[in-house]
């Protein structure tokens, strides 16, 4: 009976362990979705292609470190937005769509929103509950570095430094 209780216990624990070990990343579809069941949170947008080497370090490295996976799934709503996809997406009353799916390279009109038409790969984009820019960075980042800037919106930083510039 000890037996079964602590291979119980083992397991659940390994569950857990599970869970926490890989960011959970969504669509911007689902994102809007999920915000609008009362579980508003800030908004984390990988923007990435298929194509990008830089993405894909980012995937192997900085969003598989242990602090990074626990910030993200715990304080945001991750969504992988792959900049050339096909989906029709509609938010704010306006269709968002890819002009030339079928092209090579063409990028979603929302993509395009999103970095101001400055297309560089990888990006994140930080939206605030109700979907409006924050900030924007280019390039691969490492742990380090996205565990503070992901800090500085999770303990609202960015909020002291706006009274700062009022003063």
């Amino acid at each position: 009976m000890k037996i079964r209780i602590f291979f119980s216990f083992l397991f659940i624990i390994s569950i857990q362990a599970i869970s926490y070990s890989q960011i959970k990343w969504m669509s911007f579809n689902d994102a809007i979705k999920e915000n609008a069941t009362n579980k508003r949170k800030k908004v984390f947008v990988d923007v990435f292609t298929d194509w990008c080497g830089w993405c894909k370090q980012m995937d192997k490295t900085t969003f598989q470190d242990p602090t990074i996976v626990e910030y993200m799934n715990k304080n945001f709503l991750a969504v992988k937005m792959n900049a050339e996809m096909k989906d029709t997406i509609v938010f704010n009353n306006f269709t968002w769509t890819n002009p030339n799916p079928m092209g090579n390279r063409s990028p979603h009109s929302i993509a395009k929103a999103m970095l101001n038409d400055e297309m560089s790969y990888p990006t994140f984009v930080m939206l605030d509950e109700d979907f409006n820019r924050m900030d924007m960075q280019k390039g691969f980042k490492d742990s380090n570095f996205l565990k503070g800037y992901l800090e500085f919106y999770i303990y609202e930083k960015y909020k002291k430094e706006d009274e700062k510039k009022k003063n």
